[in-house]
C-alpha cells in the first residue's frame, strides 16, 4: 500500500472540528458501532490543519501502543476498529497487519506529511461531501420527529382542555411521544389522536403549536438529584448577557432587511430569520454549509447577528480598513472567538448602533416581524 496517499482536501477550508461534527452527526446512517466512532474522532484529533490542506497526505502513524495510550482505548478494541473502517472504504491502513508505523513531516516550517505508514484518513476526507448529505438527511428526520411529536402533544391537549380526557387517554395511554423515534408510529398516534378531535369535537382542523410551547400532558417524573459534587464544574452559556434581536433593526442594512421583509409571512418568525440569513451568505458566497453549522451551533439569534455585521462591513467602500473582504473566513473567526468566549458580541452591536445614531428611528417594514423583534431575546 502506498505511504504517500494524498486526498482533495476539505471543501470550503471546512476545519477538522468540522468534519468530525459531520461525521458524528451522519452516524446513524452509517451503522457503525460506538467503539468506532469514539475512534474516529480520536484519530481526527490527532491530525494537524495542514494534514487537511488539498493533496496532502493525512496520516496517523502511532504505534498501536502509544495509539493506546493517545486515544484511551484498548489494543484490541482499536484493532477491530481500524478493521471495521477500513472494509467499509472510511480508512486505508497503509502499512503491513503486523508492519511498524512510522511516518515523516516536512522540516521547512509547513509541517506537511512527507510520507506515513499508518492510518490514512484521506478516504475519510474525500468522502466528506458524502457525509455531509447524509447528515443533512439526519437532520432532516430529527426535525420531523421534532414536528410530529410537538402536534401530537398540542393534539392531545386540545382533546384534554376540551372535557374529554378518556378519549384522549384511550388513543394514547402513555403520553409521552418523545420516547418514540419511529415517525410512522409517531403518524399512526397522531392520526388517532386526530380521528378523536373529529369524533368528539367535531373538528379536523390542524391545532396551532407555536415553537417551543408544546408541553407534554403527563408530569415529568425524572427528578435530578438533590444534591451535586462539589468538584463539577457549571458549563455556563456562550454569551453572559441576553442580545437583544432588536438591534437587528438598526444594524442591518438595507439588503438585509429586503430579506427579512421576503420571508416576513412565515408563522416562525425563527424560520424566516433563518432564511433570509442564508440568501444573505449566498450573495456574499458564504456556503450554505457553514451557514447551517453555525446555526446548529449557536442558534439562530447569535448565527444571526454574526451575519449582520458581516453584511454591514462587506459593503463597507474599497480602502476601509474594517471592510470584510472574506466573509466566510471572518464568519468563522467570529464563530471560533465566540464559543471560546473572546468576542464582545454586544459590545460590537453597541458600537455600530452609537455610529448609526442618527438613523435611530428607521424601522424595519413588516407588522408581524416588527412585534416579534421587540419582544425576543437571546
Amino acid at each position: 500500500m502506498s505511504t504517500v496517499l494524498t486526498h482533495v482536501g476539505l471543501s470550503h477550508d471546512f476545519p477538522k472540528s468540522e468534519l468530525r461534527t459531520v461525521r458524528e452527526t451522519a452516524a446513524p446512517k452509517l451503522g457503525l458501532s460506538p467503539t468506532v466512532i469514539k475512534y474516529v474522532r480520536r484519530l481526527i484529533e490527532l491530525t494537524s490543519k495542514q494534514d487537511n490542506l488539498a493533496n496532502s497526505i493525512c496520516a496517523v502513524f502511532y504505534g498501536v501502543a502509544k495509539l493506546t495510550r493517545k486515544i484511551g482505548m484498548p489494543r484490541r478494541s482499536i484493532n477491530r476498529a481500524g478493521a471495521e473502517l477500513a472494509e467499509a472504504g472510511w480508512i486505508v491502513m497503509s502499512c503491513p497487519k503486523r508492519g511498524r508505523r512510522n511516518g515523516v513531516r516536512a522540516s521547512d516550517g509547513s509541517k506537511l506529511i512527507k510520507w506515513g505508514a499508518g492510518v490514512n484518513l484521506g478516504p475519510l476526507i474525500d468522502r466528506f461531501p458524502e457525509l455531509q448529505e447524509l447528515a443533512a438527511e439526519v437532520e432532516m428526520e430529527t426535525f420531523a420527529l421534532q414536528a410530529c411529536r410537538a402536534e401530537i402533544n398540542a393534539t392531545r391537549r386540545q382533546i384534554i382542555d376540551a372535557g374529554f380526557e378518556d378519549e384522549a387517554v384511550q388513543a394514547y395511554p402513555r403520553g409521552r411521544p418523545s420516547e418514540i423515534a419511529n415517525l410512522d408510529i409517531l403518524n399512526s398516534i397522531l392520526a388517532a389522536l386526530k380521528q378523536v378531535m373529529e369524533t368528539v369535537l367535531g373538528c379536523a382542523s390542524r391545532p396551532e403549536c407555536p415553537t417551543g410551547s408544546a408541553k407534554t400532558v403527563r408530569p415529568n417524573t425524572i427528578h435530578k438529584p438533590k444534591y451535586i459534587d462539589s468538584t463539577a464544574q457549571k458549563v455556563e452559556k456562550l454569551d453572559a448577557e441576553p442580545v437583544d434581536l432588536t438591534s437587528l433593526d438598526l444594524v442591518a442594512t438595507d439588503q438585509m432587511k429586503e430579506a427579512i421583509e421576503t420571508y416576513a409571512g412565515y408563522n416562525d418568525p425563527l424560520s424566516a430569520l433563518s432564511l433570509a440569513c442564508r440568501d444573505r451568505c449566498a450573495d456574499m458566497g458564504i456556503p450554505d454549509e457553514r451557514w447551517r453549522l453555525t446555526e446548529r451551533k449557536f442558534g439562530v439569534g447569535v448565527a444571526a447577528l454574526f451575519i449582520t455585521v458581516i453584511d454591514r462591513n462587506f459593503q463597507r467602500p474599497e480602502g476601509d480598513p474594517y471592510r470584510v473582504r472574506e466573509p466566510q473566513k471572518y464568519l468563522s473567526g467570529m464563530a471560533w472567538k465566540h464559543a471560546k468566549r473572546q468576542l464582545n458580541l454586544t459590545g460590537m452591536i453597541a458600537q455600530i448602533r452609537k455610529k448609526t445614531a442618527p438613523n435611530r428611528n428607521v424601522r424595519m417594514k413588516g407588522a408581524r416581524l416588527r412585534l416579534w423583534l421587540r419582544h425576543r431575546t437571546l
